[in-house]
């Protein structure tokens, strides 16, 4: 759910991945800026399997940074 937060909008995003032991939150926020407007993620990758929790946390939040990514570019380029 969107909510207003200063000038912009902002949202709770908390993303289940089934079968992965990992715990996906963050937050996403829209924020007006001259000539547009910004976009930010902000999340916190973890997982508590002990010794290798680290590793699977750290490729999921790899994952996420390149999908972002590519919502990015296609978000860009309908500008």
């Amino acid at each position: 759910d969107w909510a207003a937060d200063g000038d912009g909008y902002s949202a709770d995003i908390v993303i289940d991945i089934k079968g992965v032991p990992v715990k996906i939150a963050g937050t996403k926020s829209l924020q007006p800026e001259k000539g547009g407007c910004r976009v930010e993620w902000n999340f916190d990758v973890t997982s508590g399997i002990p010794l290798l929790g680290g590793i699977i946390a750290s490729f999921a939040g790899g994952e996420i940074e390149q999908k972002l990514e590519q919502e990015f570019k296609v978000l860009k380029s309908m500008a």
